[in-house]
């Protein structure tokens, strides 16, 4: 083996060029200029320390994917779905949603998950490899703080709604006198004259100036008159405070602030210390999902 200069030339050891398969992945035989030959062992990976010091590994392929499973299913599965194959035709609706679960669905999902593993970077610099989708990414951070969003106003109205739970008897169980469209309050009667009540045209029933009920539901609906459930009244007037309209903000809803607020405390600390605290997390979530 020719050395000039000061060049250092490293092969493995036992290596045979005529013999490729004969390469030693762990000792090298290095040749100095002064002759000298050393033995070095080619350190190994350590799996027991991050790979990316700076953003860290998952703690396990469990966590991992435990934490895919958390993220395919949500509560756009069991909230929103429903809704839209019921909207959509029923079963039929499963026609294109399979279609496009294959077509789009699966590999964009693989896709995330391939170039995330691969690169160890955010989605604003995992596109560095080409320019032309820097916008992907910043699309990409754009969307999930949209849904971040509304989705932490969910958890803070779930959060709400359990500590309001806390007592014998539940306050959307029944309606309140205030509530003047409620079912229990507006229920569906015999409207009769002779009793000295009016029958109006819209389907409702008044005694003089007093509104009783609903005399017919299907002419009440064509007037956008309906009887409501003590669980929307609960949540339109308590919970939300609904006001008249736009016209009126409203006051801020401190209960509602607090539970958001918590909410989001609760997402920092799941997420302060990144796939580490968040693979955790997955490990309860994702059984519950």
């Amino acid at each position: 083996m020719g050395i000039t200069g000061n060049d250092e030339s490293v092969q493995p050891l036992g290596y045979n060029q005529k013999d490729p398969a004969s390469f030693n992945n762990e000792a090298y035989i290095h040749s100095t200029a002064s002759g000298v030959y050393q033995t070095t062992t080619k350190p190994t990976t350590d799996f027991s320390q991050d790979e990316n010091k700076e953003r860290g590994n998952w703690s396990g392929r469990f966590d991992f994917f435990l934490s895919c499973l958390g993220y395919a299913v949500g509560l756009g599965n069991v909230w929103r779905f429903p809704y839209l194959c019921y909207q959509n035709g029923g079963g039929v609706f499963f026609i294109p949603y399979v279609i496009m679960l294959f077509l789009v669905g699966i590999p964009i999902f693989f896709l995330e998950l391939s170039l995330g593993q691969f690169s160890s970077q955010g989605p604003l610099t995992c596109w560095k490899f080409s320019r032309i989708f820097n916008g992907l990414g910043y699309g990409m951070v754009i969307v999930s703080a949209l849904v971040g969003i509304y989705y932490n106003m969910i958890i803070g109205w779930s959060l709400y709604y359990l500590f309001a739970s806390f007592t014998d008897k539940l306050p959307w169980e029944h309606c309140d006198p205030s509530w003047q469209f409620c079912n229990e309050n507006f229920p569906l009667m015999s409207c009769n004259s002779t009793m000295g009540l009016n029958a109006y045209d819209n389907g409702t029933c008044y005694n003089g100036t007093d509104l009783l009920g609903i005399w017919d539901k299907k002419i009440a609906a064509n007037n956008s008159i309906k009887q409501i459930s003590p669980s929307e009244e609960y949540f339109n007037k308590v919970v939300l405070g609904i006001s008249e309209g736009v016209h009126d903000m409203g006051g801020i809803r401190w209960q509602l602030a607090l539970s958001l607020l918590l909410a989001w405390i609760i997402v920092f600390f799941c997420l302060m210390k990144g796939i580490k605290s968040s693979g955790k997390v997955s490990r309860l979530d994702g059984w519950l999902l």
